[in-house]
């Protein structure tokens, strides 16, 4: 074997960090296919293409039948696992790339532009809040909920890409900023309530329990309003600071 096991967890970096439930579930499951992958040629990249592909298939289960939901809560978890495996193909094999945060950021977004919109069709499928007349209103909350989530990463995204065009044309100094590492205070915010509320964090033991319970009512309308508080919060801040 080229790249030893003891390889793979020697390069995750011990100050890494991430959401509780990535670091007692996904990162554990992630180091033994990390190693199988690493070792039968494949990289990072094809890592988050797998990756893309499995989120896909996520969402599309999580929109029927309480047996079909469970294949896409099992999705789920594995898109995560995935999510930490591209970084430690990457770092073992020494080919980290600014591509690399790309395509991990493109599994991402795809994810995070149906989940809940899946999980809002779910609450449709299985409501006891609402009756079946009134229950479609899950399905909108879902909708509002991915489209607030993702535009909101559009907003920081644009804005990023917009203050480094404006470094380079003024011929300032870059200094980049890791996710590890956020470099203002409205950042940290931002990540800590995504490692600890979205989906990498609490957004999956509480689907599961969804799934157990088979009412998904609760979750859609939790995500429902943290999603639009963050759209919100974002529009306003970027605004005010393109002022």
């Amino acid at each position: 074997m080229k790249y030893t096991y003891q390889d793979v967890l020697q390069s995750y970096p011990k100050n890494h960090q991430e959401s509780l439930w990535s670091r007692i579930v996904a990162r554990p499951v992630s180091f033994p296919i990390s190693y199988i992958m690493a070792n039968l040629g494949w990289t990072a990249w094809q890592a988050s293409v797998l990756s893309i592909f499995v989120a896909i298939l996520a969402c599309v289960f999580m929109c029927f039948g309480y047996s079909l939901r469970w294949t896409g809560i099992v999705l789920s978890i594995l898109w995560l696992v995935l999510d930490c495996v591209d970084g430690n193909v990457a770092r073992v094999t020494k080919t980290c790339s600014t591509m690399g945060d790309f395509i991990d950021a493109q599994s991402g977004y795809t994810i995070m532009a149906f989940i809940f919109f899946s999980n809002g069709v779910a609450a449709f499928n299985t409501s006891t809040m609402l009756n079946r007349e009134k229950a479609y209103f899950f399905i909108i909350f879902g909708a509002i909920s991915s489209i607030s989530n993702i535009l909101a990463r559009l907003l920081n995204a644009k804005y990023s890409y917009c203050e480094l065009e404006k470094k380079v044309r003024n011929n300032d100094k870059i200094v980049f900023s890791s996710y590890d590492k956020p470099a203002t205070t409205f950042t940290k915010i931002r990540v800590a309530a995504d490692y600890h509320l979205g989906l990498v964090g609490l957004a999956m033991p509480f689907m599961i329990f969804s799934q157990i319970f088979n009412h998904y009512d609760w979750f859609t309308l939790f995500y429902c309003v943290y999603s639009i508080s963050g759209f919100i919060a974002a529009s306003v801040y970027y605004a005010l600071k393109a002022k």
